[in-house]
């Protein structure tokens, strides 16, 4: 559904209707012009829905509330191991949201946050994320801002984790 114009009254239809579904395991969403508004609806949908795996939501205009609620979600969520947010609007409120959430869901593998807004600071918080969480296989956090010896780091601590397990 990529590309759709979907919107935050798309998603916030689209995210109902998926709550109580059993089937579906991925959907795209990218480019479609959803905020904060139709993040926060996904958000309440994956409170239910047990089946998501991947939530591919890049390419819109997702900010801090936005992350936050989706966050919020996945602290319960055992289901979901895949959310790729790119290119959105995710600041350092939102990126703390995210790394609170991979303290507790050892569920999520992938976590893309490729050319957000969350400084260098925002990244070196998900550092400590790394270490503690043994299911994290990939923080993707280029192009947030970060200077190289903190993505590197980023990268360090999880390869230095997968090969001390």
């Amino acid at each position: 559904l990529g590309g759709c114009a979907l919107g935050d009254a798309g998603a916030r239809l689209l995210a109902d209707g998926l709550r109580g579904n059993q089937s579906l395991q991925m959907i795209w969403l990218d480019y479609n012009s959803i905020g904060d508004a139709g993040a926060t609806a996904f958000g309440a949908c994956l409170r239910e829905n047990t089946s998501l795996r991947e939530l591919h939501i890049g390419h819109n205009s997702i900010g801090d509330q936005g992350a936050g609620a989706l966050a919020a979600a996945l602290m319960a969520n055992k289901t979901l191991t895949s959310l790729r947010m790119n290119n959105n609007r995710i600041g350092i409120e939102g990126g703390r949201e995210l790394v609170t959430m991979l303290l507790v869901n050892r569920s999520m593998l992938f976590l893309r946050l490729a050319n957000n807004q969350l400084g260098d600071s925002g990244v070196q918080a998900f550092i400590p994320v790394a270490a503690a969480n043994p299911a994290i296989r990939d923080i993707h956090v280029k192009g947030n801002g970060a200077v190289y010896a903190t993505e590197q780091a980023l990268a360090a601590a999880l390869e230095g984790r997968a090969s001390n397990a």
